[in-house]
């Protein structure tokens, strides 16, 4: 069932609501997104060539790529760890002491 994309009354619709609330739990991701944006707005600082703003605009998806694979590796390993500890309560997961 589709989500309800009429406008809230802050005049934001449920998927921007939703997109907010997720930029907001994941900050490096908003940053290098903003990042994105930036260069896509051509309005302010020195006028790039076509090349020069491709190549940027690379660059900044490799970083978005990377810190989105981070914060889904940090998910993943709470996960992964939240399950063993459900599956197995006794066991320890810390650094043994010797």
């Amino acid at each position: 069932m589709r989500k309800n994309s009429s406008p809230r009354p802050s005049g934001l619709s449920a998927e921007e609501s939703s997109l907010i609330a997720k930029l907001r739990k994941h900050p490096e991701l908003k940053e290098r997104l903003e990042a994105i944006l930036k260069l896509s707005d051509a309005e302010e600082g020195e006028l790039k060539s076509a090349d020069e703003i491709e190549a940027l605009l690379i660059e900044e998806m490799r970083k978005f790529g990377l810190a989105s694979l981070q914060q889904w590796a940090k998910t993943a390993e709470a996960r992964v760890g939240a399950q063993h500890q459900q599956q197995h309560p006794g066991s320890y997961s810390g650094k043994k002491n010797y």
